[in-house]
């Protein structure tokens, strides 16, 4: 799906699909999405990123009950879910980064680098 840069409309509507990939944020020129009578439950937190989606009917699906009692979000609110789920990637985000450096997996980044015995002496 993310080697489909210039897709504009994308339909699945009345598909048996459970989930959308995190890959659909390759899209950057999709407008409309229609994923009516899907078994789709949720979506990538980067569904946020795609500034051209002005239409997202997620009507008749598992994910219309649950943004709506959650998050108070109707069907068709495009604005509302865009700014729920920019905050769910940007806290997605910040988890990823505190887990590296809970871990120390961001030191074993910087020691990877090149030249790095330099900067250590």
């Amino acid at each position: 799906i993310s080697t489909l840069v210039y897709l504009k409309e994308f339909w699945v509507h009345n598909n048996p699909i459970i989930e959308i990939p995190p890959c659909i944020e390759g899209c950057i020129k999709l407008e409309v999405f229609d994923i009516r009578y899907t078994k789709v439950k949720s979506l990538p937190p980067n569904i946020a990123s795609l500034k051209k989606l002005v239409e997202l009917d997620w009507r008749n699906t598992p994910l219309e009950k649950i943004l709506f009692e959650e998050n108070k979000i109707k069907a068709g609110d495009i604005i509302g879910l865009k700014s729920i789920y920019s905050t769910i990637h940007a806290r997605d985000e910040q988890k990823e980064i505190l887990k590296e450096y809970l871990t120390g997996t961001h030191f074993l980044k910087e020691a990877d680098k090149p030249n790095i015995e330099i900067l250590i002496a």
